[in-house]
This record gives structure tokens, C-alpha cells and sequence, in this order.
């Protein structure tokens, strides 16, 4: 009696130790309040686009709003990517800067012939997002029209 006492009593707090466990790994995870989201959120209210190859440098600049529509309805398109995260440096640095002064930095790698781009926040190193197209190549061929 006093074994099978002592076995239920591990069970339950082996039982209550797995669950607690489980809750602290969830709050330590940073992207966990971006999981929820199945797209990339970008505001509707964008002023400017910078894209660059190097951080800041030789930037091109996005100001019509032609562009704007267009990088606008690609990305709110863009779809969140479960799976680890491990990815080389990106191919391109966009900046989007919006009526509130406020900013919002998403690293581009550009997919070659028929795959997809990939899109990640530059805060947010833990999820990343396709888009079916090289939006980005289109926005910079027409620049330099």
C-alpha cells in the first residue's frame, strides 16, 4: 500500500512539474506574440520606402504612390513560415517610413527563378514570411526607367 501511495504521489508532481515547465518556456519566447499572426502587419499609412543592398547605403527611394501600392499589396500578402529560423544575410534592407514618423525595418532575400522571397523584421529574427514573387527586383527595375 505504502508503494503504490508513494508512486501515485511522483506521478502527480512529476504531472505538475511538466506543466509548469511548459508555461515558463512559453513566456520565454520572444515570438511567440507574433505566432498568432498568420501575415506580416504593415500599416496602411506608408510616406517612404528605403531599400538598400548594404545597411543604409546606396539607398534607393520609394516616395510615389505607385510604388507604395505596390510594395503594400505584396507584403500584407507575405505569409508567416513555421520552422526554425536560420537564414544568411539578407540580400536587401528595406525601411518603411510611415505619416507618424514611425519606421518599421524588414530584411528581403529575393527567391530566384520561381521560388518564393522571403521577407523577415529586422526586431523579429524569429519568424520569417514568403511572397510569391520578386516584388523588390519589379520595384527597382521600374526606378530605374
Amino acid at each position: 500500500m505504502r508503494k503504490i501511495l508513494i508512486i501515485c504521489m511522483s506521478l502527480i508532481l512529476f504531472g505538475c512539474q511538466s506543466q509548469e515547465n511548459s508555461s515558463n518556456e512559453k513566456a520565454k519566447d520572444p515570438a511567440s506574440s507574433t505566432k498568432k499572426h498568420k501575415t506580416l502587419i504593415i500599416n496602411e499609412d506608408i510616406t517612404r520606402i528605403e531599400v538598400s543592398k548594404s545597411k543604409g547605403v546606396n539607398k534607393i527611394i520609394f516616395e510615389d504612390q505607385e510604388s507604395i501600392q505596390i510594395f503594400y499589396d505584396v507584403i500584407s500578402k507575405a505569409v508567416r513560415e513555421d520552422g526554425i529560423v536560420n537564414m544568411t544575410d539578407p540580400d536587401y534592407y528595406v525601411m518603411i517610413l510611415y505619416a507618424n514618423n514611425e519606421q518599421q525595418n524588414i530584411n528581403v532575400w529575393v527567391g530566384e527563378s520561381e521560388n518564393k522571397s522571403t521577407l523577415m523584421e529586422a526586431d523579429n529574427t524569429h519568424t520569417i514570411y514568403t511572397v510569391e514573387e520578386d516584388f523588390l527586383s519589379k520595384l527597382l527595375e521600374k526606378n530605374s526607367q
